[in-house]
């Protein structure tokens, strides 16, 4: 009588060392999000403003009225402007953040 148990199956191959090609795939993001960010935020030959490549300059409120609730608007809108410089220079530092750590994935990856 024939043997009707073939178990003459191979199993499937074991996938090893597949971490390398997902650390070069997620560096080369990195890359790339970092020269995006670089050509968006970077210094296009100006000043160091963040988008247009113009001088920055500084923003001063002043409002000519009497009372202290014009003073204290005066000085809310000076608080304002120091927010949104101070907002603008925490961008820019981002943006050199990325501009690093895509030159230090690349100096890796060139060694």
């Amino acid at each position: 009588m024939s043997d009707h148990n073939n178990n003459n199956h191979t199993p499937p191959p074991q996938r090893s060392g597949g971490g390398g090609t997902m650390a070069f795939i997620v560096g080369g993001l990195v890359v790339a999000v970092g020269v995006i960010a670089w050509v968006i935020f970077g210094d296009n030959g100006g000043g160091g403003d963040l988008i247009g490549g113009s001088e920055s300059s500084d923003v001063n409120v002043s409002v000519e009225t009497s009372g202290d609730a014009a003073d204290d608007v005066a000085d809310a809108a000076n608080d304002a402007a120091d927010a949104v410089e101070g907002a603008a220079e925490n961008v820019e530092g981002a943006a050199q953040d990325v501009e690093n750590a895509a030159e230090n994935v690349e100096s890796d990856t060139q060694q």
